[in-house]
């Protein structure tokens, strides 16, 4: 029965939407012949005048004197072209423009120099056939044509007769209805007449034409159209889809009202028949209420091929999994509570570390040794900001107090034998940093680089930082031997010895994406500059990840 219903609504729909579909092209037709109909009577006019010998002789005698010529355009020429105007309320004007110096008798008689410059001059002068164009500006449509009389005395003329542009194409929109677009387009593909007719749901359907000329095959119009035989005009009309199924909707909705009708019956008769086969479904619920009192080890016996049977011995593997994760997630609690044990006693490890340097620290101040004072503080704030209580990030202006501190260490170390420079936009300083990223960059700078320079020479270190787009950039720079190109580029991709260079190139690389890490310049005798690069984050923004 659904079946039956669904295929005669579909069937119904077509049926409707072919007689439409045959309406809009039978009005098309009807649209076409009412415009032919039109240029018909125009052009018969304009034989009338192109092909008269009477006309014809007035314009091409030689006359004594220009009175003489004058009233023969008065009395012969003149009646004929009023006629053509006074044919009908459409009619605007009728101009015969000729190559005859000295013949103007206001618009009805004009030299052809005056339109020797329109677009349809060179056109019209080929044939004697009529050519129709529009002047929307104007709100007229013209027909010119060559007189075929004068023609044949070698003398060139043209007619030219306009009409009313809404009068010419007013047959195009009788008795039509509503929803749907037309153009009028001629050889050239110009639109000389354009029109629409939307109800407010469907005005998103109009097009332009440029639109309309994209429309393709699998678009949601139908789109019909009409060679005018009276010239090279083509009509074209577009329609969406929608509109044209518009009329289907109560044959869809009686479809839909029997459908659900259907449906209720199946579902009623499907309960019915459900109470012959749940009685394996009622055994697989008592299994699983079963397992609610945590009794994995349940398994339910089925030996049937059927889809029930597949559920039970489904539900069966589905607690066998079950049991492996719970010995998964149990192994796994407990190894995350030694690392918790471990991570404790790391942390006790630092508090050791800081009280012994402070003991230091003391003790050099009562004995006057600010040296050893200020080298303690130093290494003590170090390592305070290095471990960052089990942290991976932490502010910038806390990264550079750390590197600061790590390289007056070195300063004491090396007996303030190299400078060091601070160039740092104080704007970068409250957003985050990866822990420990500086660091290595400096002592790579100081043991590759300072320390292995002609003694003559005075290192420098250049520590700058600054903003760039959305990111933070920090360059380390020494004056050092540098290195050449190859050695350049291996520095982060090789292992290295501490954390190394490929160490802090992997941590943000790992943390803050691929487009992000380190780069490297050097020329060789004159330095070594390293940059990092890292998005700018306010700190906390970023998840804490323990493993970078």
């Amino acid at each position: 029965m659904l079946v039956v219903v669904m295929v005669s609504s579909s069937l119904m729909s077509d049926i409707l939407r072919q007689r439409e579909e045959q309406n809009l092209t039978t009005y098309m037709k009807q649209a076409a012949y009412s415009v032919d109909s039109e240029l018909v009577t125009y052009n018969n006019l304009s034989n009338y005048i192109t092909f008269n010998d009477v006309i014809a002789k007035v314009l091409i005698t030689d006359y004594d004197n220009p009175y003489d010529l004058y009233e023969q355009i008065n009395s012969v020429v003149k009646p004929q072209l009023d006629t053509v105007i006074y044919f009908g309320d459409a009619v605007k004007r009728a101009t015969f423009y000729v190559n005859i110096d000295g013949k103007k008798l206001d618009e009805l008689i004009v030299p052809l120099s005056e339109v020797s410059d329109e677009h349809w001059y060179k056109r019209a002068c080929k044939d004697v056939e009529p050519h129709w164009y529009v002047d929307k500006e104007e709100n007229i449509a013209f027909c010119v044509r060559r007189s075929a009389v004068l023609k044949k005395n070698g003398v060139l003329g043209l007619f030219y007769v306009s009409v009313d542009y809404e009068k010419l194409f007013e047959g195009l929109t009788y008795n039509m209805g509503t929803n749907y677009g037309m153009f009028v387009v001629d050889g050239d593909n110009n639109v000389v007449y354009e029109t629409c007719n939307f109800e407010n749901k469907y005005k998103k359907y109009h097009l332009e034409y440029e639109e309309f000329e994209n429309l393709n095959n699998k678009s949601e119009y139908k789109i019909f159209s009409e060679q005018l035989e009276q010239t090279d005009w083509k009509l074209y009309l577009y329609k969406p889809d929608v509109s044209i199924v518009s009329d289907t909707r109560p044959i869809t909705f009686l479809a839909t009202v029997v459908i659900v009708v259907g449906v209720v019956t199946l579902v009623l008769g499907m309960i019915w028949v459900g109470k012959f086969i749940t009685s394996r479904l009622s055994y697989l619920r008592d299994g699983m209420v079963a397992t609610e009192t945590g009794d994995f080890s349940l398994r339910l016996e089925e030996v049937s091929n059927d889809e029930i049977g597949e559920l039970i011995r489904g539900y069966n593997t589905l607690l066998g999994k079950i049991q492996t994760l719970i010995t998964e997630v149990y192994e796994s609690e407990i190894t995350q509570k030694k690392y918790e044990m471990k991570a404790l006693q790391n942390q006790i490890n630092p508090h050791f570390l800081y009280n012994t340097l402070s003991l230091i620290n003391w003790k050099a101040i009562e004995n006057g040794n600010k040296d050893i004072s200020e080298i303690t503080l130093a290494l003590s704030h170090f390592y305070r900001t290095s471990l960052n209580k089990g942290k991976n990030v932490l502010p910038i202006a806390d990264e550079i107090k750390n590197v600061k501190s790590y390289i007056a260490v070195q300063l004491f170390m090396h007996d303030y034998e190299f400078d060091v420079e601070y160039d740092i936009d104080e704007e970068i300083m409250q957003y985050e940093s990866l822990n420990l990223i500086l660091q290595p960059i400096v002592e790579n700078a100081i043991e590759h680089g300072i320390e292995v320079m002609e003694e003559d020479k005075r290192g420098l270190i250049t520590i700058k930082g600054w903003i760039e787009g959305s990111d933070i950039l920090i360059s380390i720079t020494d004056n050092g031997v540098g290195m050449d190109e190859e050695k350049a580029a291996s520095i982060i991709t090789q292992h290295s010895k501490g954390y190394g260079m490929r160490n802090v190139n992997d941590r943000i690389h790992l943390f803050y994406g691929e487009n992000y890490g380190l780069s490297v310049y050097s020329e060789i005798n004159k330095g070594t500059t390293i940059t990092a690069r890292i998005p700018i984050k306010r700190v906390g923004e970023t998840k804490e990840n323990s493993i970078i």
